[in-house]
Parts: structure tokens; sequence; C-alpha cells
């Protein structure tokens, strides 16, 4: 991983003799889309949360962009059931930071509570920074900057209301949302009705859509399966994400735009072109069968 990390390093920096391509490089980490601030989050107009903080501000091709004490950085993470790994690296400094954990949190708030303090705390003595966490703040991070239910700043939870009248979808309801939706970054996100449960897919994710009413009325949550389940684990414990909806277009129309949400990020599908064309000439044949039963 040191060695990925020099050549990731030497091709930002367009060294001679890099192992990578500084085109290649400068394209993967050019922001394909923006995060934060430029989405409009009044939340992230407020003082800094923490002494000093990780601020992602845009996401390239599998490299998310931001910067920490005001120098760029490129980092990314990655999880299975159990283990979890995260990479960042300052390329202006020359300097990088791999870490890499086990857990039995399976919905990586581990990932976010023990490996972020060790990234900071690592690239502070890499920087010859003053060190602002300690053995004590780190075990309590993000406590006492926020608190749990907060809905703050960069790399807080984002708070996600649960709510006990979770359901399945009525038929018409899934129907609406039914289709295939598009993103300039992610893989398609397809919807399927299958035996009265809209099913979701993208990539080699999968999992079930149901209701998740509440305070955001306008949220479906998605109940995510990995690719192989070995644990077998109940749904209490698996992974979870969410499809935001204009409002009140499950009653009245088709869907035409998601939002996707997991964790921190949120990011816009929009309903492929084919498929709202289908629809559309689903809808005319539709008519045309009225008019031709009426006569």
């Amino acid at each position: 991983m040191a060695k990925f990390m020099i050549a990731v390093i030497d091709a930002l920096n367009g060294e001679d003799g890099a192992a990578l391509s500084k085109e290649v490089m400068d394209s993967i980490t050019e922001p394909k889309m923006l995060m934060g601030i430029q989405l409009g989050d009044a939340t992230l107009i407020e003082k800094p949360t923490f002494n000093a903080t990780f601020k992602d501000s845009g996401y390239g091709y599998g490299h998310i962009i931001g910067t920490y004490r005001g120098y760029k950085y490129v980092n990314h993470g990655g999880s299975t059931y159990g283990h979890y790994s995260f990479i960042t690296v300052i390329p202006s400094l020359r300097i990088g930071v791999f870490t890499v954990i086990s857990g039995n949190n399976y919905q990586n708030t581990d990932m976010w509570r023990m490996q972020k303090p060790m990234q900071i705390y690592m690239l502070d003595k890499l920087m010859g920074q003053e060190v602002w966490l300690n053995a004590e703040n780190a075990c309590t991070f993000p406590q006492p900057w926020i608190v749990e239910d907060s809905d703050t700043f960069e790399g807080a939870k984002r708070k996600v209301v649960e709510d006990t009248r979770e359901g399945a979808l009525s038929i018409e309801e899934a129907e609406r949302v039914e289709g295939n939706y598009s993103n300039p970054v992610y893989p398609i996100m397809k919807l399927k009705l299958e035996n009265s449960e809209l099913k979701f897919k993208m990539g080699n994710s999968n999992g079930t859509v149901v209701r998740a009413a509440g305070q955001n009325g306008n949220r479906l949550k998605i109940i995510l399966n990995m690719p192989v389940d070995a644990l077998n684990l109940p749904e209490a414990e698996k992974m979870v994400a969410f499809l935001i909806y204009p409002a009140d277009s499950l009653s009245d129309n088709q869907v035409k735009n998601l939002e996707f949400e997991m964790g921190q990020e949120r990011y816009h599908f929009k309903r492929s072109d084919s498929e709202a064309q289908r629809h559309s000439i689903l809808l005319l044949i539709g008519v045309l069968i009225v008019k031709l039963l009426s006569n």
C-alpha cells in the first residue's frame, strides 16, 4: 500500500518516471460531482465543528477530493462485513496514511468513529502540526465536539429518522417509482417490482425498498444485501440507504428524479430517457385502447 501511495503522489505531482500517468490521475481525481456546501446544505454555513476538519468537496472516479488544514487530499474507504480500510494522500506534502481495522459494526459507524481519528492523528504528526486528538478524546470522537444526534458539518453522521411504521409500498406507489435511473458516476440504478416488492439493484449491490415515513415523509428505505451474505445477518443489522423523491410524487405522477442517500453522501439520479420514453409510449397506448373501447 505504501508503494501505491507513492505512485499516486508521484503521478499527481508530475514526477519524472512516475509509475502512473499524471493525465490519468488528474482525470481520476477531478471532481465529477460536488459534495458538501455546493449541494446547498444550509447546515454547512456555520462555525467550524472541529479544531481542524476534513472538508470533502467533490467525488471523482472512485476518489473523494477535499482539503485538510488547507491542503488538498485524495482519499477513499472501503469495507465488507467486519473489515474497514481508509487511505488518504496529500500530494503537495508527499504524505499518505493507510489504516485498516476490523470490528463487529456492519453499518460503517466503526469506520467513522475509529479510522477518522487515526487518520487525523497521523496526518498531524506527518505535517508537523499540533496534535489535537489524544488517547482520551479520540476514544469519544466525534464527542465532545458534536452530540450524538446532531446534523452537522463535514464528516458528522447525517441524522436519519428511523420510523416504526416501515412497510411495503402499495403496488401503485411501486409502479410510480419503478424504472432505471442514471448518474454520471454511479452505475445505473434499477428499481423493479417483483412479487409485490420493489427491488433495488445498482452494480453488485441489491436490496428491498420499503416505506420510511415520519418527519421526512418523502423518503424510501433500502435494506441492502451484500453480494455474499456469509453471516446471514438479520434485517436490523444490514446496511441501509435511502431514496428521496419529490414531495407527493408517489401519489400523483411517475417519479422522474431521485436522490440516493447513504451515510453522509447524497447523489442525484435521473430517470433514463429510454425509460421515460417507454412509459410515455405505454401511457399513449393505454389512452388509445380506452378510446377504442369507448367507440
